[in-house]
């Protein structure tokens, strides 16, 4: 079967963390071959939709996790799955995308349904769970997101399209560097971050439980190092 990878370019994988990587490897090892897919590499033409594609053979070797072979321009009809697995931000580019996908026949399976990764922004939509998050705050004005602080005590700030731990910081109420944090990731109160109350707890980790068809498969552990609070790093 043929493995389309619509990712970020090859030359930004880390191999010791990447889930792509993984994913390609273990494709691979089972007999599929492995595409290549860059962001605008998809063309919409008389109704089918084409990839520019390079095959790729993952290899774990250090330095060269890829051995690049031929481009190809595959038709829908040559290619068996799509895995979307471009990083965030959200932005036109990554909207077009999931628009060519949806134009895919059916019997190509894609990774995850284009409609749903549109629909679900992995921050905000998480908020629909009240019950089960903690205290949360979406927004942009600086005399809400001072008085969040001042309300929680001890909060962790973040974009509402980041990734991989980027630009998430731990701030308690007094610190100096509150508003500059603030500014900082609002860009001057013009774009919406996420506030959360800091969880105690999650000093022993966070879990991420893996299912498949809703049941259980097994669950991962991550822990911060001493110097660092995050958990995924």
């Amino acid at each position: 079967m043929n493995y389309v990878f619509l990712m970020d370019p090859l030359s930004s994988v880390i191999v010791e963390k990447d889930t792509t990587f993984i994913l390609m490897l273990s494709a691979y090892r089972k007999g599929h071959k492995v595409f290549f897919l860059p962001s605008g590499g998809m063309v919409l033409k008389y109704g089918k939709v084409n990839f520019h594609v390079t095959e790729v053979v993952p290899q774990q070797v250090k330095g060269a996790p890829f051995l690049e072979k031929d481009n190809y321009c595959l038709s829908d009809d040559e290619v068996d799955v799509v895995f979307i697995r471009t990083d965030p931000p959200f932005n036109y580019e990554y909207l077009v995308n999931t628009w060519l996908l949806e134009r895919l026949p059916s019997k190509v399976k894609v990774i995850n349904d284009p409609s749903g990764v549109r629909a679900a922004n992995e921050k905000i939509w998480a908020t629909q769970f009240v019950s089960v998050i903690p205290p949360t705050l979406v927004g942009r004005q600086k005399s809400e997101l001072l008085d969040f602080l001042s309300t929680e005590n001890e909060i962790v700030a973040k974009p509402t399209d980041g990734f991989g731990g980027q630009q998430i910081f731990k701030i308690k109420n007094g610190d100096s560097n509150a508003s500059v944090i603030f500014e900082t990731l609002t860009q001057n109160y013009l774009r919406d971050i996420v506030l959360q109350k800091y969880i105690e707890e999650s000093n022993t980790g966070d879990k991420r439980i893996l299912l498949l068809d809703s049941e259980p498969l097994g669950a991962v552990l991550r822990v911060h190092c001493e110097s660092d609070h995050r958990n995924n790093i």
